[in-house]
């Protein structure tokens, strides 16, 4: 299997992907990366983009479902090539369960997708991922920012903190002081955000 993946990824082959499923998302995970542009293909419940790494996969677990409405979470995993996995967990509810699927596909959609496209599949799209240079800790780093997602109940209005941007850089800061998180960060705060060092020169 992967005979000609194995070549890229020195005969490693892509792991099945193995949570309690109870739905996997797989076509729509490969829709989405064949709506921008990219050439996905399908293998044991992952997709990905352009015949190499990293892969993406979606898991939607489902809480609480009845006769007037349904919530899930769905985990959507995004596998590199060193075997780190990046998890992003998004929330839905709705009249049935397929509503609320929709809209955690959708809070995906408008939050970590194009920061995957663009940092790690090199899809920018400038008006839905703004990309900044950082220094940190005497380092410079790319980081891939997209749009908040404010997420309340009864359509109440949540303001942002008003040292909100400072938050999030101490924070990726003190995450890539770890030895363990090196060159990625998932969204950790509010604002799903990726960094990979700057490129030398």
């Amino acid at each position: 299997m992967f005979g000609w993946f194995g070549k890229r990824t020195k005969e490693k082959e892509v792991p099945p992907l193995t949570p309690s499923t109870e739905r996997s998302l797989v076509t729509d995970m490969h829709q989405m990366l064949t709506i921008h542009g990219l050439e996905a293909r399908i293998e044991n419940e992952w997709t990905f983009a352009n015949n190499d790494f990293p892969l993406l996969a979606a898991t939607r677990y489902t809480n609480k479902a009845d006769e007037t409405s349904a919530t899930v979470r769905i985990d959507f995993v995004l596998l590199l090539k060193d075997d780190r996995r990046i998890v992003e967990s998004y929330a839905g509810w709705g009249e049935d369960v397929r509503q609320a699927e929709g809209q955690g596909l959708y809070k995906f959609c408008v939050g970590a997708m194009h920061v995957f496209l663009s940092a790690f599949w090199d899809h920018h799209e400038p008006d839905q991922v703004d990309i900044e240079h950082w220094s940190v800790g005497g380092s410079a780093w790319n980081a891939y920012l997209s749009s908040l997602i404010n997420n309340t109940s009864m359509d109440q209005k949540a303001g942002l903190p008003t040292d909100y941007m400072v938050g999030l850089q101490q924070a990726i800061s003190h995450m890539i002081h770890r030895p363990r998180h090196g060159l990625a960060a998932g969204r950790r705060l509010l604002q799903p955000a990726a960094i990979h060092p700057a490129a030398p020169g």
